[in-house]
């Protein structure tokens, strides 16, 4: 299992940075070239079924990370790695490994409070052009076609990809809004690539109802939907039982082209929520607590959208097709709150519910020379996006692997106490771990990871600076974060956690069962 994940690591590990190199990939009769780790781990397979076991678990959690947080799936393999293979090497010896997971996870749990407390907020458009243009391997093109898009949609705003025949990459502001609610059912997808429903020119139907009981609740809207002869988009507070399951069989078998949704937060947050998509739309909001009935709903009470796209988390509603009056009178209702939240609570939630009325969607337009390029920016683009998005939800911190080394010295100055000795070892693994990502950086430069440390420490000491650490772009010591390298707190936070789930999953594996091949 461990010669598995050592071979997942060096071809995931040797991208890390900004001098890792490049991997050539088979797909099919074709090659493809990235410098993306997601893409490296995502295409890996190793003929021992044993060792493919073990790869495959971390290559998932690693996965996981990038779902969590965009970014980090290299950094999370990195760990990993050193957690497993130092973890084997007191097993072997005679360690518990219950102990050593137990160890590992009280680190993990110190290692997140440290990051919360050392957070830098985002403050402008040059912080935002930092983490765009580390996450996408150091393309300052990507970081700044990712900067100026944020720029346009405000920092709050929606943007999204999408693929394109054309030879360049474009960028466009076009006018809707996303909320965080997917589709009820994978049963609703329609483009299964990709694992999306994608309708254009779409009647919309919103409700604070959920549907949980006869389907006949539904029939109503559904007949008065027949007249718009167009998709129908149903935004509800939820579907499950005999209503979700005969709409998908309609969906299926007769061809009915609908999907629901599940409208996102809950109390009045939804409500709100639901009335500016009513405003944006030209819909209205069927809530029983505010006398409209579906057993009565009429054709004006739909609204409309040019185009909309859901996947099992975002729903992307494109197009303003209500009447301007209502959608100022949203963003004046918005502005109130906003002056009336006076310590801040809702900042964040006020400011995505402005962009939605006010901002548009950003949507870059991937492009390529050949189907190949196309997708390794796409993959790169895709990082720096979600990267950008962490670091907007929860900060960032110094870049370059800095952090989990600062935190790796806070965490062996802790005076806990440890029932066993061996939950101490898996704290201590967790400590030794947390270098791994610079050592790992430094070695795709050529150099010694323990000797760039002690020149990072050396240099702090001299210059009384401990923002000081090694850029690997210039091959020069100085400070982080006036170099601009800085990653996301969410992005670093999820690559330990996953790190350390997947190595406490498999130290304390003590049997594989794989099918057998036949030959």
């Amino acid at each position: 299992m461990l010669s598995g994940v050592e071979k997942l690591n060096k071809a995931v590990s040797s991208t890390l940075g900004a001098k890792g190199r490049h991997v050539i990939i088979q797909q099919g009769n074709q090659y493809a070239v990235t410098k993306d780790g997601v893409t490296v781990a995502h295409n890996f397979e190793l003929n021992d079924p044993v060792e493919n076991a073990a790869a495959s678990i971390v290559r998932d959690a690693a996965a996981r990370t990038a779902r969590e947080a965009g970014d980090g799936t290299t950094t999370s393999t990195v760990i990993s790695h050193s957690l497993i293979s130092q973890a084997m090497k007191l097993i072997s010896s005679g360690a518990n490994p219950m102990d050593l997971k137990r160890g590992m996870e009280k680190a993990g749990e110190d290692f997140s409070e440290y990051i919360d407390k050392m957070s830098i907020p985002i403050k402008d458009t040059e912080d935002i052009l930092n983490i765009a243009t580390i996450s996408a391997n150091n393309d300052p093109k990507i970081g700044l076609m990712i900067a100026d898009i944020f720029n346009k949609v405000g920092k709050s705003g929606a943007v999204r990809l999408e693929e394109t025949g054309m030879n360049e990459t474009v960028v466009d502001i076009i006018d809707g809004c996303q909320i965080t609610g997917g589709m009820l059912s994978p049963n609703f997808i329609t483009n299964q690539t990709k694992r999306i429903v994608d309708y254009s020119d779409v009647s919309v139907f919103i409700t604070d109802k959920k549907f949980d009981n006869a389907f006949s609740e539904l029939i109503p809207v559904l007949v008065a939907s027949e007249q718009f002869n167009k998709p129908l988009a149903i935004i509800c507070g939820g579907m499950e039982g005999e209503t979700l399951g005969t709409l998908v069989i309609n969906k299926i078998k007769k061809q009915f082209r609908v999907v629901a949704i599940q409208a996102p937060e809950f109390g009045d947050n939804r409500m709100e929520i639901l009335d500016d998509l009513a405003a944006i739309t030209g819909a209205t909001v069927m809530s029983e607590s505010r006398g409209f009935h579906i057993d009565k709903i009429t054709a004006d009470q739909f609204g409309a959208a040019d185009r909309i796209i859901c996947s099992d988390k975002m729903t992307t509603v494109i197009g303003r097709l209500g009447s301007k009056e209502k959608i100022e009178s949203r963003i004046e209702s918005i502005k109130q709150q906003q002056e009336d939240d006076t310590q801040g609570n809702q900042t964040w939630r006020l400011s995505k519910r402005m962009a939605s009325l006010t901002s548009g969607i950003g949507i870059i337009y991937v492009g390529g020379n050949s189907d190949a390029e196309m997708k390794e920016s796409y993959y790169r683009l895709e990082d720096a996006l979600a990267a950008t998005r962490a670091a907007l939800d929860e900060g960032y911190l110094l870049g370059g692997g800095i952090a989990y080394m600062n935190a790796s010295n806070v965490l062996k100055q802790s005076n806990l106490r440890f029932y066993r000795d061996d939950e101490k070892s898996g704290y201590n693994i967790m400590i030794n771990s947390l270098l791994s990502p610079i050592k790992t950086i430094s070695e795709n430069c050529g150099l010694n990871g323990d000797i760039v440390i002690d020149s990072v420490i050396k240099n702090r000491t001299l210059y009384s600076n401990e923002n000081i650490g090694y850029n690997a772009l210039t091959d020069k010591y100085g400070d982080m974060l006036t170099m601009g390298i800085i990653d996301p707190s969410k992005v670093v936070k999820a690559a330990v956690k996953n790190a350390i789930s997947v190595a406490g999953m498999i130290i304390t594996t003590n049997c594989t069962i794989v099918n057998e091949v036949k030959k």
